[in-house]
């Protein structure tokens, strides 16, 4: 069985790992991870988050499966194009994976459907929005949109010693 992973961190060193042992493993890195590329009979060193440069080496290498390890390429629609191109995708597609990318939308959902689980929550699109919520609640644990590793909250106190920090790192 031919696999293609589609990452290159630590989680996805891991995934390799155990795909190694039962597949012939091919991956797609933004960088060279050598565990990685030491698990792998191939490698393109590429773009993870380009639909088109992954299906192209999917076909290109004849993979059956695809599997996604960083949201990122979720979030660019890579799972989608893989299952277009009728390689079967361990990821959700785009509009399944928003849940993981986009925290705001994630929790204007909850609320709308009363799913237990958010905390409150207040979705600025001007740093002037910002500095309204911030005036209004006070101190505030901020979220830049999008994507950030995992490490994009940064509390007011702590992480940010004041409004104008916030105001700072939200724009």
């Amino acid at each position: 069985m031919k696999v293609l992973l589609i990452g290159s961190g630590g989680r996805e060193h891991a995934i390799a790992k155990a795909l190694s042992k039962s597949s012939e493993l091919f991956s797609v890195m933004s960088k060279k991870n050598p565990g990685i590329a030491s698990l792998s009979k191939d490698f393109h060193i590429g773009s993870e988050t380009s639909p088109s440069e992954v299906v192209k080496y999917a076909k290109k290498v004849g993979v059956e499966y695809a599997v996604i390890g960083p949201e990122a390429p979720l979030a660019e629609g890579v799972a989608d194009a893989l299952e277009d191109a009728g390689i079967f995708t361990f990821g959700p597609r785009k509009n399944v994976a928003i849940l993981e990318f986009d925290k705001a939308w994630t929790r204007e959902f909850m609320k709308k459907y009363s799913i237990r689980g958010y905390p409150d929550f207040v979705v600025c699109d001007t740093v002037d929005e910002v500095q309204s919520a911030l005036e209004s609640i006070g101190e505030a644990a901020i979220k830049p949109s999008g994507l950030t590793g995992g490490k994009g909250v940064k509390v007011m106190g702590e992480h940010l010693k004041g409004v104008e920090e916030a105001l700072s790192y939200s724009s």
